[in-house]
């Protein structure tokens, strides 16, 4: 049961404030991971990352990996969806709502290097910082092989 005595007499917190995240690579771990539109109507994974150790651990920094640019597929999304169990289809018809809505499920708990940068912007007249994302290596996900590397001499 709620105690509203106790509520009536606590003052408002001020509202918290977030430094980014310093310049550097850190390891995380994914977690949360939603499958969603940018502004513009793209298809978009938002991947919240929690840094895992060091003088950090426990900050979060968001990552929004835009599926489509205008050149096609993101060139990171086969190694995104890799990187959460579930191998990329060749084929493009295995491509469907449910194949990318069972990647989001799975990314989470998966871990990571990435490597953050902090950029200045304008926000209603006022210059904040924040992280931007430039890098995301994933643990334990194999490299697939080219086609030039199965040439027999």
């Amino acid at each position: 049961m709620i105690d509203f005595e106790a509520l009536m007499n606590l003052d408002v917190a001020e509202s918290l404030t977030f430094e980014p995240l310093p310049k550097g690579q850190y390891k995380v771990t994914v977690d949360s991971c939603e499958l969603g539109e940018s502004k513009s109507r793209k298809p978009m994974y938002t991947v919240d990352f929690v840094v895992s150790n060091g003088d950090h651990a426990a900050r979060q920094v968001r990552y929004w990996l835009v599926m489509v640019t205008k050149n096609g597929l993101h060139w990171d999304l086969p190694k995104f969806c890799e990187a959460s169990g579930n191998p990329w289809p060749d084929t493009p018809t295995d491509r469907t709502e449910d194949y990318f809505t069972q990647v989001a499920l799975d990314i989470v708990g998966k871990t990571a290097t990435i490597t953050v940068d902090v950029e200045e912007s304008e926000y209603n007249g006022a210059t904040r910082k924040r992280n931007n994302i430039k890098k995301v290596e994933w643990d334990d996900v194999k490299p697939k092989k080219s086609k030039a590397s199965k040439i027999e001499l």
